[in-house]
């Protein structure tokens, strides 16, 4: 995998009304997360908004889970940076399976340096393609 593609992306949540529940993020095809001590996760709040009180997070090469507890609607905005991710057989895109325990929560995306996209992340399965 080290000479594999390796890509940026920031994955944003917003919280519409009051929220505590699940959010967890699952890649589901050959990618991988990276982590390594070269590597960096950076959960943040997004352009200085209010983030809700987090309960927990973890983070492994296929997943990205945490729990909110009490976020506010209208200033709820979290914005998780996950640094890299490994491209397979050079395909350029991300399958990714987003379950999250309630409506009142947007899922953003956008894939940082050259290639970029972003877009919207439904509940369920959804694709993020780097390179178009």
């Amino acid at each position: 995998m080290s000479n594999s593609p390796q890509y940026q992306v920031v994955f944003q949540f917003m919280f519409q009304q009051n929220f505590t529940g699940t959010i967890e993020l699952d890649i589901t095809d050959n990618n991988s997360f990276l982590i390594a001590p070269s590597q960096r996760a950076q959960l943040a709040p997004y352009l200085g908004n209010d983030t809700p009180p987090l309960l927990n997070f973890g983070m492994s090469s296929k997943q990205l889970f945490f729990s909110i507890d009490g976020g506010v609607g209208g200033r709820g905005l979290q914005s998780i940076v996950w640094s890299s991710f490994t491209s397979d057989a050079g395909d350029a895109s991300l399958m990714v399976e987003l379950q999250v325990s309630s409506p009142e929560v947007t899922a953003y995306y956008a894939v940082l340096g050259a290639g970029g996209g972003s877009g919207s992340l439904n509940n369920g399965m959804n694709s993020i393609v780097v390179i178009s």
